[in-house]
Parts: C-alpha cells; structure tokens; sequence
C-alpha cells in the first residue's frame, strides 16, 4: 500500500505541497518557497486563509503572491476561522 504513490503509474497521482509559514519575514518565506520548489521538487505551497486575523488579501502577503505568479505554482489554503468566532455545534 506505501508503495503506491511511488509506483511509475501512480507518480504524479499525489502531490506534496510545501507549508510557507505565516508571517515570518518576506525574504524568509520567499527562500523556503525556493527550497521547496527547486530543491525538494515539491507541487506548490500551502498556507491559512489568515493568521492573527491578517488575511490573506493583506499587502505583506503581495511578495508571496508575485513569486507564485512569477513560478506559476499551485496554492492551497486551508481555511481558519477569524480570532473571536466562536465555533459552536448546534444544539450546544
């Protein structure tokens, strides 16, 4: 079963996404966008939707933007709730 995504058919069938992390400084996420993509070979980057209630439509996060655009690399956002939304089931 471990064997599968590595199997010749199934190569491209999985892919590996880095994690940026969030907020660091710019020149230090744009570096470890780098390494992930040139050196470790991986599909694209993964981030939140925010964090401490900045959002992703923020202009600190523009120079992230721009190299993605640059690279044509796949995004994925998870998204967080905001700070001070409380997630209540219903009926609790």
């Amino acid at each position: 079963m471990n064997n599968w995504p590595t199997s010749p058919q199934n190569i491209h069938a999985v892919w590996a996404m880095a994690t940026l992390p969030a907020l660091a400084t710019t020149d230090g996420v744009l570096e470890e966008m780098a390494y992930a993509l040139d050196t470790l070979k991986l599909d694209g980057v993964a981030t939140t939707t925010s964090t401490d209630d900045i959002y992703l439509g923020d202009a600190r996060y523009d120079p992230w933007f721009e190299e993605m655009n640059r690279r044509g690399v796949t995004l994925f956002v998870h998204p967080v709730p905001a700070k001070g939304i409380s997630l209540r089931r219903s009926g609790h």
